[in-house]
């Protein structure tokens, strides 16, 4: 906004008022044009070098809001604990929480509303990580090829004291507004108390053992192409019972739920039982950026 030219400040170098040259004091008795500077017509709004926000000065934003300015394109673009939102970081806030209730008829799951009258397996068997940005270090099934899309994976882990029957039971991913089924679980398939399934994209998955269960996103369901399909900067998966209620659900950068983070996976920390955090963050991790089966730090659950 323009300043009072009536009676403007004298100044000795560089600070520019809003309608008075550098180098010069203007007398009370001097009229001076909106539009006077040493070489060139200033607006009203311009000092020294740049634009002047209302409320901002031209080297701070408002105290405590430093990284909040910051442009960004995905979440993984900004600061630890930020997201991206409108193109710029600011604080990462879930649709629900603690202090965030759902609407009447919902349930808060892990910062996602959702209806009421879930599985009655719901709690029993949940997300634990998951990797959407394959393009990382390594090889996270193990096959031998580094593929952005094979070694995307979902593990899920029970985490009941009674083992669970997952038979017909459904890993879904919203795509364009629809749940398309990523992987069904065989007749037959049971998870014991602390026993993960691992899911991956696509590519050969490990054989399975008494700890975990192994397995590639539909293989055996040709009307599938795209493995998990899971969006770098956002998405939505749940898991169903066989009867296609809603077991647990995970959400990530635009979709909700946790900031997206590149190159790891996101993790429960602490395992089991935490909030979602970039792998390399996990406490016990060691730098390591995904740990498909195992806890963040290479043992079982």
């Amino acid at each position: 906004d323009g300043g009072d030219i009536s009676s403007p400040p004298e100044v000795d170098t560089g600070t520019v008022p809003d309608t008075v040259a550098d180098t010069a004091t203007v007398p009370d008795t001097v009229t001076v044009p909106d539009t006077v500077a040493d070489t060139a017509t200033v607006p009203d709004t311009v000092a020294d070098t740049a634009t002047v926000p209302d409320t901002a000065s031209d080297t701070a934003p408002d105290a405590g809001a430093a990284d909040t300015k910051q442009p960004c394109t995905l979440d993984y673009d900004c600061p630890v604990g930020l997201g991206c939102k409108s193109g710029i970081c600011a604080p990462f806030v879930p649709e629900c929480s603690k202090s965030k209730s759902c609407a009447s008829g919902k349930v808060c799951i892990d910062g996602i509303c959702l209806d009421k009258g879930m599985s009655p397996a719901a709690g029993k068997v949940i997300f634990n990580e998951v990797l959407a940005d394959a393009s990382v270090d390594g090889d996270p099934n193990g096959d031998g090829s580094s593929h952005k899309m094979e070694d995307e994976f979902v593990e899920l882990v029970n985490v009941s004291n009674a083992t669970v029957d997952v038979s017909g039971w459904k890993l879904v991913e919203s795509d364009w507004d629809v749940w398309v089924p990523r992987y069904t679980f065989p007749a037959g398939t049971k998870l014991a108390p602390k026993k993960a399934a691992v899911l991956f994209g696509g590519g050969d998955a490990p054989g399975s053992t008494a700890a975990v269960f192994f397995a590639v996103s539909n293989a055996a369901d040709a009307g599938t192409a795209y493995g998990l399909d899971l969006d770098d900067g956002g998405d939505k998966v749940r898991l169903l019972d066989a009867k296609d209620g809603v077991v647990a659900v995970f959400a990530y950068g635009k979709q909700g739920g946790v900031p997206a983070v590149s190159d790891q996976s996101l993790t429960r920390d602490p395992d089991l039982s935490g909030k979602f955090v970039g792998h390399s963050l996990a406490k016990g991790a060691k730098g390591a950026v995904f740990s498909p089966g195992t806890s963040v730090g290479g043992v079982g659950f």
